[in-house]
């Protein structure tokens, strides 16, 4: 149809004219490919600038939710640590949500009128803590699957700097054995504690740990919990958590020693490896907790032991380690 009307327009042209003509039709034909070529490049630069922001935003995205999720807690552990209880025969790990980025431990709510409410801040990575569990470890298992106390384990790290990270690697294993195979936490806490005497200056390694949790019967998800040690899964958690547990006031003390053991409030004071101060030391907190007169042997009903060394007024035992 175009060319019908040129020829029309061309019909009065000389030759010349019409090759003219000719030119300039042809320059207006380059001319709007070259735009449409232009327009076309632009566009295609434009979708591909679209597509970059938009894949550099599903990538930041991402990064930002892989980032939180390593910033959130194991599950089982709300309060920074692993509340164990017991029915009269056994003894069951309780099961918790997972601390959020954003969120403050929730604080384990005990009945000191009902039940002796055992706190323990350990280190793995201390020879005191090996010590203290030696000498009580059994009599707190019988008296927690008895039903008489509870015993929540706080892991922290406080001697990483002394044993290589060794503090935070153990504490982090705990810390995917509660996440990922709950029930196995005590056996677990229990195998961390007789390892330390032989796990050398600088402790077990990655390795290691996966071999000891195994052992020690973590092996519901025994794959899950191996990438979680190896990969230091909840090494920022151990360290908030130790940081928080420090700047805590526990009985007005906050971390006086390693370990720190806390019955009903208040903060035990005697010898690590004398089981029968520790005992003492709870059956009259209890009593008090009570309204209970512990007895005529002159035990004190506040919490104040007959052995160990006070330190700094804080009715703590010993130096960290």
């Amino acid at each position: 149809m175009a060319r019908t009307a040129d020829a029309e327009v061309q019909a009065g042209f000389s030759k010349k004219d019409r090759k003219a003509f000719a030119r300039e039709q042809a320059r207006i034909r380059r001319e709007l490919e070259r735009k449409r070529r232009r327009r076309n490049r632009i566009l295609g630069w434009t979708g591909f600038a679209l597509g970059l922001v938009a894949a550099l935003a599903v990538a930041a995205l991402i990064v930002v939710a892989t980032v939180r999720a390593g910033l959130v807690g194991p599950l089982n552990m709300r309060s920074d640590g692993v509340l164990l209880n017991g029915d009269g025969s056994t003894v069951t790990p309780v099961a918790t949500s997972a601390l959020q980025p954003d969120q403050k431990p929730v604080a384990t709510d005990a009945d000191y009128t009902k039940v002796l409410a055992v706190v323990l801040y350990v280190d793995y990575g201390s020879a005191k803590a090996a010590t203290f569990a030696q000498a009580n470890e059994s009599q707190l298992e019988s008296l927690v699957k008895a039903g008489y106390a509870s015993l929540e384990i706080h892991p922290v790290a406080l001697l990483s700097s002394k044993n290589g990270g060794y503090s935070t690697r153990a504490a982090n294993a705990l810390a995917c054995v509660a996440d990922h195979d709950l029930a196995a936490v005590a056996a677990v806490h229990s195998a961390l504690l007789a390892a330390q005497s032989t796990a050398g200056k600088d402790g077990l390694s990655n390795d290691e740990l996966v071999a000891l949790v195994d052992k020690a019967g973590a092996t519901t998800d025994a794959d899950r919990v191996a990438d979680c040690i190896r990969g230091g899964r909840f090494d920022a958690f151990v360290s908030d958590a130790t940081t928080r547990a420090k700047a805590a006031t526990v009985a007005g003390a906050g971390l006086p020693t390693i370990p720190t053991v806390v019955v009903d409030g208040k903060p035990y004071s005697g010898a690590l490896d004398d089981a029968s101060a520790f005992e003492t030391f709870a059956t009259t907190t209890a009593a008090a907790a009570a309204g209970v007169d512990a007895g005529s042997d002159g035990s004190a009903t506040d919490g104040s032991a007959t052995e160990g060394t006070t330190t700094g007024g804080t009715g703590a035992t010993g130096a960290a380690g």
